[in-house]
């Protein structure tokens, strides 16, 4: 192409050019969402709240069923 004296037949037009900034990456799987999660348990008498991601805080780390503590 160095040597070609017209370049006019190799040049694209601009119109036909796509942006690939528009394309939206889809999440790969086994990917899981980082970062604060919204609370899921509430301790009843202190209002502390957990959201099941990680170690369990001790007010329910000792309990049998968790339900109890489900916020609705």
């Amino acid at each position: 192409m160095a040597t070609v004296r017209d370049r006019s037949t190799y040049l694209v037009e601009s119109t036909a050019v796509t942006s690939s900034n528009t394309v939206k990456n889809s999440p790969k799987a086994g990917n899981y969402v980082r970062g604060p999660q919204p609370a899921l348990y509430a301790g009843p008498n202190t209002g502390a709240t957990w959201s099941g991601r990680g170690r369990a805080p001790a007010w329910i780390a000792g309990a049998k069923d968790r339900s109890k503590y489900l916020i609705a």
